[in-house]
Protein backbone atom coordinates (compact mmCIF):
# COMPACT_ATOMS: atom_id res chain seq x y z
CA UNK A 1 0.00 0.00 0.00
CA UNK A 2 1.61 3.57 -1.55
CA UNK A 3 1.67 6.14 1.39
CA UNK A 4 1.38 10.11 0.79
CA UNK A 5 4.24 12.51 2.01
CA UNK A 6 1.50 14.09 4.35
CA UNK A 7 1.22 10.19 6.05
CA UNK A 8 5.27 9.92 6.11
CA UNK A 9 5.50 12.84 7.72
CA UNK A 10 2.67 11.71 10.12
CA UNK A 11 4.02 8.59 10.64
CA UNK A 12 8.13 9.62 11.38
CA UNK A 13 6.35 13.15 13.62
CA UNK A 14 4.61 10.06 15.83
CA UNK A 15 7.63 8.02 15.92
CA UNK A 16 10.22 10.16 16.55
CA UNK A 17 7.67 11.78 19.58
CA UNK A 18 7.13 8.51 20.79
CA UNK A 19 11.18 7.83 21.45
CA UNK A 20 11.41 10.94 22.92
CA UNK A 21 8.89 10.56 25.72
CA UNK A 22 10.40 7.05 25.89
CA UNK A 23 13.85 8.33 26.55
CA UNK A 24 12.24 11.21 28.73
CA UNK A 25 10.77 8.57 31.08
CA UNK A 26 14.11 6.53 31.09
CA UNK A 27 16.30 9.85 32.09
CA UNK A 28 15.06 12.59 34.48
CA UNK A 29 17.03 15.13 32.97
CA UNK A 30 15.07 14.82 29.86
CA UNK A 31 16.33 18.33 28.38
CA UNK A 32 19.61 16.94 28.07
CA UNK A 33 18.46 14.42 25.55
CA UNK A 34 16.37 16.71 23.38
CA UNK A 35 17.46 16.67 19.66
CA UNK A 36 16.53 18.11 16.46
CA UNK A 37 17.95 18.72 13.25
CA UNK A 38 20.53 21.19 14.54
CA UNK A 39 21.59 19.09 17.65
CA UNK A 40 22.73 16.40 15.11
CA UNK A 41 24.68 18.96 13.29
CA UNK A 42 26.51 19.36 16.32
CA UNK A 43 27.52 15.48 16.32
CA UNK A 44 28.36 15.16 12.84
CA UNK A 45 26.89 16.61 9.48
CA UNK A 46 24.60 13.99 8.01
CA UNK A 47 23.53 12.14 11.08
CA UNK A 48 20.22 13.20 10.42
CA UNK A 49 19.56 12.35 7.36
CA UNK A 50 21.51 8.81 7.79
CA UNK A 51 18.48 8.69 9.95
CA UNK A 52 15.63 9.06 8.12
CA UNK A 53 17.24 7.25 5.05
CA UNK A 54 17.00 4.24 7.95
CA UNK A 55 13.14 5.10 6.77
CA UNK A 56 12.23 6.44 3.95
CA UNK A 57 13.03 5.56 0.62
CA UNK A 58 13.34 8.06 -2.82
CA UNK A 59 10.81 6.28 -5.35
CA UNK A 60 11.55 7.76 -9.14
CA UNK A 61 8.83 10.82 -9.25
CA UNK A 62 10.70 11.98 -6.13
CA UNK A 63 8.27 11.06 -3.81
CA UNK A 64 8.87 10.13 -0.23
CA UNK A 65 7.51 6.27 0.05
CA UNK A 66 7.94 3.83 2.95
CA UNK A 67 7.84 -0.06 2.41
CA UNK A 68 8.34 -2.97 4.02
CA UNK A 69 10.82 -4.25 1.22
CA UNK A 70 13.09 -0.64 1.59
CA UNK A 71 13.59 -1.69 5.00
CA UNK A 72 14.18 -5.67 4.20
CA UNK A 73 17.41 -4.20 1.09
CA UNK A 74 18.67 -1.79 3.85
CA UNK A 75 19.15 -4.24 6.53
CA UNK A 76 20.26 -6.85 3.98
CA UNK A 77 23.14 -4.85 2.60
CA UNK A 78 23.78 -2.72 6.00
CA UNK A 79 22.78 -4.76 8.82
CA UNK A 80 26.23 -6.29 9.15
CA UNK A 81 27.90 -2.83 8.33
CA UNK A 82 26.29 -1.27 10.72
CA UNK A 83 26.81 -3.53 13.92
CA UNK A 84 30.70 -2.95 12.73
CA UNK A 85 30.40 0.90 12.75
CA UNK A 86 28.82 0.17 16.60
CA UNK A 87 31.14 -1.66 17.56
CA UNK A 88 33.88 0.98 16.89
CA UNK A 89 31.65 3.63 18.15
CA UNK A 90 31.33 1.34 21.67
CA UNK A 91 34.93 0.48 22.09
CA UNK A 92 35.61 3.94 21.97
CA UNK A 93 32.96 4.83 24.54
CA UNK A 94 34.44 1.93 27.01
CA UNK A 95 38.08 3.61 26.09
CA UNK A 96 36.64 6.70 27.45
CA UNK A 97 35.37 5.07 30.55
CA UNK A 98 38.64 3.59 30.97
CA UNK A 99 40.41 6.66 30.94
CA UNK A 100 38.01 8.64 33.14
CA UNK A 101 37.89 6.00 35.80
CA UNK A 102 41.19 6.23 35.95
CA UNK A 103 41.71 9.55 36.92
CA UNK A 104 38.44 8.94 39.45
CA UNK A 105 40.79 6.14 41.04
CA UNK A 106 40.94 6.99 44.91
CA UNK A 107 43.61 5.72 47.28
CA UNK A 108 46.68 4.31 46.81
CA UNK A 109 45.46 3.90 43.09
CA UNK A 110 44.93 7.52 42.43
CA UNK A 111 47.08 9.41 39.54
CA UNK A 112 46.81 12.12 42.09
CA UNK A 113 48.41 10.83 44.93
CA UNK A 114 51.20 12.90 45.87
CA UNK A 115 54.76 11.50 45.76
CA UNK A 116 58.00 12.87 47.59
CA UNK A 117 59.98 15.21 45.58
CA UNK A 118 63.40 17.33 45.99
CA UNK A 119 63.52 21.06 45.21
CA UNK A 120 67.34 22.37 44.12
CA UNK A 121 68.36 22.63 47.79
CA UNK A 122 67.58 19.27 48.42
CA UNK A 123 64.62 19.82 50.66
CA UNK A 124 61.77 16.87 50.23
CA UNK A 125 58.15 17.64 49.79
CA UNK A 126 55.41 16.01 49.07
CA UNK A 127 53.74 17.37 45.16
CA UNK A 128 51.82 15.98 42.62
CA UNK A 129 53.54 13.67 39.56
CA UNK A 130 52.41 16.53 36.98
CA UNK A 131 53.91 14.38 34.58
CA UNK A 132 51.93 11.22 35.24
CA UNK A 133 48.72 13.22 35.47
CA UNK A 134 49.43 14.88 31.85
CA UNK A 135 49.51 11.29 30.45
CA UNK A 136 45.92 10.22 32.45
CA UNK A 137 44.94 12.93 30.36
CA UNK A 138 45.97 13.31 27.10
CA UNK A 139 44.73 9.66 26.94
CA UNK A 140 41.10 10.68 28.10
CA UNK A 141 41.26 13.26 25.61
CA UNK A 142 42.82 11.21 22.99
CA UNK A 143 39.73 8.64 23.56
CA UNK A 144 36.92 11.13 24.03
CA UNK A 145 37.85 12.82 20.57
CA UNK A 146 37.53 9.22 19.01
CA UNK A 147 34.29 8.44 20.52
CA UNK A 148 33.10 11.65 19.44
CA UNK A 149 34.33 11.05 15.67
CA UNK A 150 32.61 7.39 16.12
CA UNK A 151 29.10 8.36 17.24
CA UNK A 152 28.93 11.17 14.25
CA UNK A 153 28.79 7.53 12.10
CA UNK A 154 26.60 6.19 13.73
CA UNK A 155 22.42 6.05 12.85
CA UNK A 156 21.81 4.70 16.17
CA UNK A 157 19.15 7.86 17.65
CA UNK A 158 20.40 7.04 21.84
CA UNK A 159 23.74 6.63 20.67
CA UNK A 160 23.34 9.78 18.71
CA UNK A 161 21.51 11.81 21.66
CA UNK A 162 23.88 10.35 24.46
CA UNK A 163 26.70 11.62 22.42
CA UNK A 164 25.05 15.14 22.03
CA UNK A 165 24.41 15.40 25.55
CA UNK A 166 27.99 14.59 26.33
CA UNK A 167 28.73 17.25 24.39
CA UNK A 168 26.64 19.62 26.12
CA UNK A 169 28.15 18.81 28.98
CA UNK A 170 31.59 19.40 28.12
CA UNK A 171 30.94 22.56 26.15
CA UNK A 172 29.13 23.26 29.92
CA UNK A 173 32.37 23.11 31.66
CA UNK A 174 34.16 24.94 28.88
CA UNK A 175 35.70 27.90 31.38
CA UNK A 176 36.57 25.39 33.73
CA UNK A 177 38.60 23.18 31.26
CA UNK A 178 40.43 26.25 29.67
CA UNK A 179 41.86 26.99 33.20
CA UNK A 180 43.96 23.88 32.85
CA UNK A 181 44.76 24.30 28.95
CA UNK A 182 41.83 22.19 27.47
CA UNK A 183 40.08 23.78 24.79
CA UNK A 184 36.57 22.52 22.79
CA UNK A 185 37.85 22.91 18.93
CA UNK A 186 35.03 23.58 16.21
CA UNK A 187 34.05 19.96 15.62
CA UNK A 188 33.33 19.46 19.29
CA UNK A 189 36.64 17.64 20.54
CA UNK A 190 38.91 18.69 23.02
CA UNK A 191 42.30 20.17 22.56
CA UNK A 192 45.39 19.52 25.37
CA UNK A 193 48.02 22.01 25.47
CA UNK A 194 51.13 20.66 27.67
CA UNK A 195 52.45 23.33 28.60
CA UNK A 196 49.32 25.16 29.92
CA UNK A 197 48.55 22.33 31.50
CA UNK A 198 51.89 21.24 33.23
CA UNK A 199 51.60 25.58 34.20
CA UNK A 200 48.12 24.70 35.71
CA UNK A 201 47.30 23.89 39.01
CA UNK A 202 46.98 20.49 39.73
CA UNK A 203 43.85 20.88 42.54
CA UNK A 204 42.17 22.54 39.73
CA UNK A 205 42.47 19.24 37.42
CA UNK A 206 41.35 16.78 40.40
CA UNK A 207 38.41 18.64 40.79
CA UNK A 208 38.04 18.45 36.81
CA UNK A 209 38.33 14.87 36.64
CA UNK A 210 38.74 13.12 40.40
CA UNK A 211 35.72 14.30 41.91
CA UNK A 212 31.92 12.51 42.43
CA UNK A 213 29.81 14.78 39.73
CA UNK A 214 32.72 16.44 37.98
CA UNK A 215 33.19 16.64 34.56
CA UNK A 216 35.25 13.37 34.43
CA UNK A 217 32.93 11.61 36.45
CA UNK A 218 29.55 12.69 34.05
CA UNK A 219 32.18 11.91 31.21
CA UNK A 220 32.34 8.55 32.56
CA UNK A 221 28.78 8.08 32.94
CA UNK A 222 27.56 8.97 29.39
CA UNK A 223 30.33 6.46 28.04
CA UNK A 224 28.93 4.17 30.14
CA UNK A 225 25.36 4.57 28.18
CA UNK A 226 26.77 4.86 24.80
CA UNK A 227 28.69 1.68 25.01
CA UNK A 228 25.33 -0.08 26.42
CA UNK A 229 23.37 1.61 23.30
CA UNK A 230 26.06 0.38 21.00
CA UNK A 231 26.37 -2.83 21.99
CA UNK A 232 21.93 -3.39 22.32
CA UNK A 233 21.80 -2.07 18.78
CA UNK A 234 24.53 -3.92 17.00
CA UNK A 235 23.07 -7.38 18.56
CA UNK A 236 19.79 -6.25 16.92
CA UNK A 237 21.03 -6.06 13.61
CA UNK A 238 19.05 -8.15 11.58
CA UNK A 239 20.80 -9.39 8.26
CA UNK A 240 18.11 -11.71 5.57
CA UNK A 241 19.93 -14.79 3.39
CA UNK A 242 18.94 -17.73 1.86
CA UNK A 243 18.95 -19.66 4.86
CA UNK A 244 16.61 -17.84 6.86
CA UNK A 245 17.15 -14.53 9.32
CA UNK A 246 20.43 -13.89 10.98
CA UNK A 247 21.80 -11.38 13.70
CA UNK A 248 25.41 -10.28 14.09
CA UNK A 249 27.25 -10.22 17.66
CA UNK A 250 29.36 -7.52 16.94
CA UNK A 251 31.42 -8.40 20.27
CA UNK A 252 32.06 -12.24 18.83
CA UNK A 253 32.20 -11.47 15.34
CA UNK A 254 29.52 -14.30 14.87
CA UNK A 255 26.36 -14.49 13.10
CA UNK A 256 23.61 -16.78 14.71
CA UNK A 257 20.08 -17.73 12.81
CA UNK A 258 17.18 -16.11 14.27
CA UNK A 259 14.58 -18.28 13.70
CA UNK A 260 12.58 -15.60 12.01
Amino acid sequence: MSMTIRDMSSLFTNWNQNSSNNTSSLFQTSSNFGINLTDYATIKSGSYKKLLRAYYALDEDGARKYTQSTIKNNTQTSGKEQAKKLAAVGNSADEVKEAADALLAQGSKSVFQKIETKDASGKETLAYDTDAIYKAVDKFVTSYNRMIEKTGDSDNERVLKTALSTVNNTKANEKLLGTIGITITSDNKLDLDEEKFKASDMENVKAVFNKTTSFGYQTSANASLVSFYAERAASQAVMYGENGTYTYNYRSGQLYNAGI
